[in-house]
């Protein structure tokens, strides 16, 4: 910040609590880059060593434990998951369950190289992790005509293939006699250029919301996973035609080694000791009722097969939060709920967990109202602690609301500053956890001049401005002061 930049500003602070998006530490950057090469030397070769099939293995583990860091549980009516541990077979739908259908990576920016033999799709890592699945319901998919190509060379990888119900009229029988327990899987795959996508890739289709009925009618718990790239329509989890969700995007290689492990609550180690797994990531994207409203889709331009947009500063959640303050959806009222209830279906940085956690503040190194400088930097001390009944992860998010002067520099009205995320945490125990923001982490860029005092950069106005601990973008939490 330069000396035109610095101006007398009050400090106004929430004590709220929050949570976030992230499962990993920065600090793996240095060990996954040194995976990542030491793999790219192994695959190129002819003869792989002992020492770089350890490294390989080494990747291969990250994978899974990122996964199951970022897998976020976006529903769980009555405590359906995690399963019980007699629950041993399930009923996977879905063209996206299929090996062929069930996507692990993306296209163009959003695609990887995979060898075969370190592919892990849903069907063999429910295997690998102790459940069985009904193969007379995977044959129906794969005899399906018209189904989406296994690969984005070989044709439209963006068609929609669901058969119709009266395919599984003959096997249903059998597969309630199987289990009680179905689980449909939604796959959306993504790039970075419009292409083909078909204009309702972000709704799920007739015939799949026509299977979610079918499902609901026939077995006891019904569990979706979303296999995708992109936000989806998720309208169908209002009401109880589900009860469970679980939004896992694209895992990689061997990340769907996850997926039974959540479903389950834990996994067994190398040793053979059960260790607990649990749903801790939050949502890095805002989901709402109608994507197609959503100012990066209805503003969007299309020239030669690439997408340009003009959001600006009002970026996914910037937008709604900031909308919201404005009173933007004053007049909705829907099936859904009133105002911002009934756009947005999960915030950014929502995510539940099989447990439950407290906050209290300890300490804030700036008081209430105190005036900060250029220089300085804002240190809050927050103890979490686990009040539920199962082991888990949880993270604290720390948000800024700057001051907001109508026809100055624009600002979005909610900002995410710092996060951090707890170990894993056993019942009734505590980590203390440190989030700080600094004066620069508060301006904003000033392009034109806005308020008017000849200086264009970064740089905060003077005023009051809050901070706030949410448990995400939209909700400030209540958290008590040590």
């Amino acid at each position: 910040m330069t000396s035109k930049s610095k101006k007398i500003v009050s400090l106004s602070i929430i004590g709220v609590l929050l949570a976030v998006v992230v499962a990993l530490n920065v600090a793996l950057f240095g060990p996954l880059q040194s995976i990542v090469a030491n793999y790219v030397r192994a695959v190129g070769s002819q003869e792989i060593s002992e020492s770089q099939k350890a490294v390989l293995a080494q990747s291969d583990q990250l994978v899974q434990n990122i996964a199951e860091d970022s897998i976020v549980l976006l529903k769980n009516a009555n405590d359906v998951l995690p399963l019980y541990d007699d629950v041993e077979r399930i009923n996977v739908f879905g063209y996206g369950a299929t090996d062929e259908g069930f996507l692990l990576k993306g296209v163009g920016s959003g695609s990887s190289t995979i060898s075969e033999s370190a592919k892990v799709t849903l069907l063999k890592a429910l295997e690998e992790g102790g459940f069985e699945y009904n193969r007379e319901i995977i044959n129906v998919y794969k005899n399906l005509s018209g189904a989406r190509p296994a690969s984005p060379g070989s044709g439209n990888v963006y068609n929609l293939a669901e058969p119709a119900v009266s395919a599984f009229s003959s096997i249903i029988d059998n597969a309630k006699a199987f289990s009680d327990v179905a689980m449909f899987v939604i796959s959306r795959d993504g790039g970075e250029n419009v292409g083909e996508i078909p204009t309702n890739y972000l709704n799920i289709t007739a015939r799949e919301r026509e299977t979610l009925q079918y499902l609901r009618t026939n077995f006891d718990t019904v569990i979706v996973l979303l296999n995708t790239t992109n936000t989806l329509c998720c309208d169908f989890l209002y009401g109880d035609t589900v009860d469970a969700c679980l939004f896992i995007g694209l895992l990689g290689q061997s990340g769907a080694r996850a997926i039974p492990n959540i479903l389950k609550g834990y996994k067994f180690d190398e040793d053979g000791v059960d260790v607990d797994v649990y749903p801790s990531g939050k949502l890095s994207d805002t989901y709402v009722f109608d994507p197609h409203s959503a100012p990066s889709y209805a503003e969007r331009e299309v020239k030669n097969s690439s997408i340009q947009y003009s959001d600006g500063i009002y970026v996914g959640y910037k937008w709604y939060e900031t909308a919201d303050a404005e009173n933007y959806y004053a007049d909705v009222d829907n099936t859904y709920g009133k105002g911002y209830n009934g756009i947005v279906q999960y915030p950014f940085g929502y995510g539940l967990s099989y447990t439950e956690f407290e906050w209290k503040v300890k300490s804030v190194s700036k008081a209430q109202n105190a005036v900060i400088g250029a220089d300085d930097e804002i240190t809050f001390t927050v103890e979490v602690k686990n009040v539920g009944n199962y082991r888990g992860k949880d993270t604290v998010q720390l948000y800024y609301t700057p001051n907001y002067i109508r026809g100055g520099i624009e600002k979005a009205h909610v900002n995410l500053i710092d996060f951090a995320k707890t170990v894993e945490l056993e019942p009734g125990k505590t980590q203390t956890l440190t989030l700080k923001a600094k004066a620069f982490d508060l301006a904003s860029y000033d392009c034109y001049d806005k308020n008017g005092n000849g200086f264009i950069g970064y740089e905060i106005d003077a005023g009051k401005f809050t901070l706030s601990l949410r448990t995400d973008a939209p909700t400030p939490a209540t958290c008590e002061m040590a």
